[in-house]
C-alpha cells in the first residue's frame, strides 16, 4: 500500500505541478511584460522631466517673467525713495549680441540695463534697455594706473602654503587685476 500510494502521490504531485506551470507561465509572462512596459514608460516620463533645469520649470510661471511687471507704473513718491538716481535691472546679453558689441567697440566692456529708476532730467530712458560702457576719465586712469596685474613664479606656486590651501584666493585671482583705489 505505502508503494502504490507513493506512486499515486508522486504522479497526481507531478500532474498538478505540470498542469499549474503552463497556464500560470502564460499568466506570469503577461503580466511581466505588462509590468515591465508600466515601467519603462514611467521611467522615460520621469527622465523627461529631470532634464529641466529650475530656470526652465519656474520661468513657465507668468509672475516669474520680466514682462509681468510692467514699468508703466506710477509711484507714490511720499511712500518710495529710490535707493539712487539710476537703478535697473542688468540684463545677461545672448553670444551673438557678445559677438556684434566686440565688433562694434573692440575689447572695451559693457553691459546691458533696463532702467527703472532715473533721474528727471533722463526721464525718457526709463523702462528702456541700454548699453553701458567705461568712459575714458582721469579718475579712471588713475584706477589702472594703481592697477596691477597678478602672477605667481613657480617658486610660489609649489609652496606648502599654496598646497595646504591657505592661499588659493590667491591663486585663483592669478592673471586678473587687483585694484588699489578707494575713492
Amino acid at each position: 500500500m505505502s508503494k502504490l500510494g507513493s506512486m499515486l502521490n508522486k504522479l497526481i504531485f507531478k500532474e498538478k505541478i505540470d498542469f499549474w506551470s503552463k497556464r500560470d507561465f502564460k499568466k506570469w509572462l503577461i503580466i511581466g511584460l505588462f509590468l515591465f512596459l508600466c515601467i519603462s514608460i514611467f521611467s522615460q516620463s520621469v527622465l523627461q522631466a529631470q532634464n529641466n533645469s529650475n530656470y526652465a520649470i519656474s520661468i513657465q510661471a507668468a509672475f516669474n517673467r520680466p514682462e509681468f511687471f510692467t514699468l508703466n507704473q506710477s509711484i507714490n513718491l511720499d511712500q518710495y525713495q529710490p535707493v539712487a538716481d539710476w537703478t535697473g535691472r542688468l540684463i545677461l546679453p545672448t553670444q551673438e549680441e557678445i559677438l556684434k558689441k566686440k565688433a562694434q567697440l573692440g575689447e572695451k566692456d559693457w553691459v546691458k540695463i533696463e532702467l527703472h529708476n532715473t533721474p528727471s532730467t533722463f526721464q525718457q530712458l526709463r523702462g528702456k534697455m541700454v548699453t553701458l560702457t567705461w568712459q575714458e576719465t582721469p579718475r579712471l586712469n588713475y584706477v589702472e594706473r594703481v592697477t596691477t596685474d597678478i602672477q605667481f613664479n613657480d617658486r610660489a606656486r609649489k609652496a606648502k602654503l599654496i598646497k595646504r590651501g591657505i592661499l588659493s584666493l590667491l591663486v585663483s585671482m592669478e592673471g586678473n587685476k587687483l585694484a588699489l583705489y578707494n575713492p
